[in-house]
């Protein structure tokens, strides 16, 4: 794999290195560790710079390319899977207040 196939897994990596360093963040600050929150959350800004770099980078050098079909589709159902869940998640507690 040439430099240039390698930047999407490369973004892949760091996206979710942020996600689940934003995530640890959050737990950490619920549970008042602020000094420990602050170092996970200076982390997250970092890699979120580094994702940016990368994906700039990648975009520049390759241009735009057309996605799979197959690929595009599962993309967008993967997309309306998320929304449908935060919807529900939105609706949950006022349903609860109607019963």
């Amino acid at each position: 794999m040439d430099f240039l196939g390698a930047l999407p897994h490369v973004n892949a990596a760091l996206n979710a290195t942020c996600t689940v360093l934003l995530l640890r963040g959050w737990t950490l600050i619920k549970r008042k560790k602020i000094a420990q929150h602050r170092r996970v959350m200076i982390a997250a800004v970092v890699t979120s710079a580094l994702f940016l770099t990368s994906y700039v980078t990648y975009h520049a050098m390759a241009g735009s390319r057309p996605m799979d079909p197959v690929q595009a589709r599962l993309s967008q159902l993967g997309s309306m899977q998320a929304r449908t869940l935060e919807e529900i998640q939105l609706q949950q507690p006022l349903f609860q207040r109607t019963l």
